[in-house]
Parts: structure tokens; sequence; C-alpha cells
């Protein structure tokens, strides 16, 4: 196993984050569309999507070459 390389923390806390607001969301839409409560439905399609976007940003991040 590699040693991270500095600034591995924050990358690991941004995916830890991303997939926690990704669960959420998905659970959020849940409760909403079997309850029919349209803006619980959209506040966690909006978690989703924020989630995703975090686990992107960091793969990109990752990904980078180093300077």
């Amino acid at each position: 196993m590699d040693a991270a390389r500095p600034g591995a923390g924050p990358l690991l806390a941004k995916y830890l984050l991303g997939l926690l607001c990704l669960l959420v969301g998905l659970a959020v839409i849940l409760v909403g569309v079997f309850n029919r409560a349209h803006l619980a439905t959209v506040i966690g399609f909006g978690l989703a999507a924020l989630g995703i976007l975090l686990i992107t940003l960091k793969i990109i991040a990752r990904n980078r070459p180093p300077h």
C-alpha cells in the first residue's frame, strides 16, 4: 500500500460526503415518492445531485497530474 500523497485527506472527505449526500438523497426520494410529498422528492433529487457532483469532483482531482 502506497503512502497517501499530501492533500489526500480532503479528497477522501469530499468522497465520503458525496457518498453520504447521494445515499441520503436517494432515501429522501423514496420517502417522497411513497408519501406523495413532492417537495421531499425535489429535495432528494437535489441532495443526490450534490452527492454525484462531489464524487465527480473528487475523481477529477485525483486523476489530475501533479504539478
